[in-house]
């Protein structure tokens, strides 16, 4: 066999390795934050009766099919939510179950709620959620604890309903959206820079009002006399702009994962330069979004 062709099969062994191994490790870090989480936490005691397990794992899904649909307002909520309610809403039935819910945990900068479902076991004592971590006084991961029976751990059957991959999910494809828009953004602003005959430097396509092709400038940016660091910023849902049409949105752009409790912001806006001195790219548009649990999720897109 020719030198070249086993070197191209090498390298193809080689690729294939590294390709395995990255993917081996992606897949770990995923399944060891959703066991974090509690998403994978599940116990069924050796003996425990195929009723129970069935019972448990319908509630887990009832709940879950309803926490997805209810994601915004349930991690909007700091403390531990409605049971009542979200037992009602999801049409949960417990037929001897007991259930508990966390207070808001944060993780990885995900926020969301655990639920627990369980069979107490009799004379038992102490089984709930336990949180297991904290951060800045904030929950970061929970347990479940068994309880006791005569000073030993209760064998307990449970279950654990967490809302962490929903909401990781809906973090992703709102990040994913909000990156599609930024590449829009940088795209229009290369087209006109392309078709400028001065293909000025100082001429800034994201926002210049002297310039008739230029996107519109939004948002607003104060910043203090006797300092250089902005004090606040305003910025406009994208909803309520021409952008959409300018660069080619959708209606479905400018939202959220979680539409319709909240919408992408665009922020524009450049403060003027000092005296004598000329704006120099890149320039940047940033795009924003407030998550259900208060944390900001942000967008730059930068010309290039």
């Amino acid at each position: 066999m020719p030198p070249s062709k086993l070197q191209s099969g090498y390298i193809a062994v080689l690729f294939a390795a590294i390709l395995s191994l990255g993917l081996a490790l992606a897949i770990g870090t995923v399944v060891a934050q959703l066991k974090n989480s509690g998403a994978l936490n599940r116990s069924f005691l050796p003996g425990s009766n195929t009723t129970q397990q069935d019972e448990l794992l319908a509630d887990r899904g009832a709940l879950l099919a309803w926490y997805q649909n209810n994601a915004y307002a349930l991690d909007s909520n700091p403390g531990q939510p409605d049971l009542a309610q979200a037992l009602s809403q999801a049409n949960v039935q417990l037929n001897g179950a007991a259930v508990g819910a966390s207070d808001l945990v944060v993780s990885n900068g995900v926020g969301y709620h655990v639920f627990a479902f369980w069979f107490p076991v009799p004379g038992a004592t102490g089984a709930g959620l336990v949180c297991q971590s904290t951060q800045n006084s904030i929950c970061t991961s929970v347990t479940f604890n068994p309880g006791t029976l005569n000073g030993a751990l209760a064998n307990t059957p449970y279950i654990l309903a967490s809302g962490f991959a929903i909401e990781s999910l809906f973090v992703q494809q709102t990040r994913t959206n909000m990156y599609r828009i930024a590449d829009l953004l940088v795209n229009y602003f290369d087209d006109q820079n392309a078709n400028d005959a001065d293909a000025s430097v100082g001429n800034n396509w994201f926002c210049d009002p002297g310039i008739t092709a230029a996107l519109p400038c939004y948002g607003t940016e104060d910043v203090p006399p006797t300092s250089a660091t902005p004090v606040d910023q305003t910025a406009v849902p994208i909803s309520q702009t021409v952008l959409q049409s300018m660069i080619g949105l959708s209606a479905t752009d400018t939202i959220t994962a979680w539409d319709p409790d909240t919408f992408i912001t665009v922020n524009s806006y450049v403060p003027p330069p000092p005296p004598g001195v000329t704006l120099l790219p890149p320039y940047t548009v940033r795009l924003n979004t407030v998550l259900p649990w208060g944390a900001p999720l942000t967008v730059n897109a930068v010309s290039e």
